[in-house]
């Protein structure tokens, strides 16, 4: 993962969460719809074949973006509690549409 090239946290809207057709999207579909984004496929080929970062990546993902794994679990948490169907906590599509991109 390129932690270069980040945008700044302050001009990105934290807190959505995926539609439920993206749920289903593996990395090759991540990677496709990110077509002019480098920063953001470049997280997405850090991932594994269904689009999950490694814990440690993630961290750095967020904290890059100064958010942290507790912000996006408990922001996560509230939307299933609420009854949206969420994608688990370590898919870099969540985190990066979590994060505003």
């Amino acid at each position: 993962m390129n932690s270069t090239t980040t945008a700044p946290a302050a001009a990105l809207a934290v807190g959505c969460i995926l539609p439920t057709a993206q749920l289903a999207w593996d990395r090759e579909d991540w990677v496709e719809s990110y077509e002019d984004c480098t920063y953001e496929r470049s997280v997405m080929w850090a991932t594994d074949a269904r689009g999950w970062l490694c814990v440690e990546d993630l961290v750095r993902l967020l904290e890059d973006h100064g958010r942290t794994l507790a912000d996006l679990a408990d922001d996560l948490d509230a939307c299933a509690e609420a009854g949206h169907e969420v994608a688990d906590f370590r898919h870099a599509g969540q985190a990066l549409t979590w994060l505003g991109y």
